[in-house]
């Protein structure tokens, strides 16, 4: 799960701008947050991780409903 609107929020700011600080469109983001984008690519994640003042790892959070687990 990437966890951009959650570092965003917690920074107190706007999808316009972390758009306006990343390089990456408002819409983009916006996609990316609603999970409409499950994979955006690396630099995209790294210029949003950039702009939030974080590692590109503090965006993503593992997906229980995805592989990995054992019952």
């Amino acid at each position: 799960m990437i966890l951009v609107k959650q570092v965003r929020e917690a920074k107190g700011m706007s999808q316009v701008e972390l758009a306006r600080l990343s390089h990456i469109k408002q819409q983009s983001i916006s996609l990316i947050e609603t999970g409409v984008s499950r994979n955006p690519g690396i630099e995209t994640l790294n210029a949003l991780a950039v702009a939030l003042g974080c590692t590109v790892t503090d965006l993503y959070r593992p997906d229980p409903t995805e592989g990995g687990a054992e019952g």
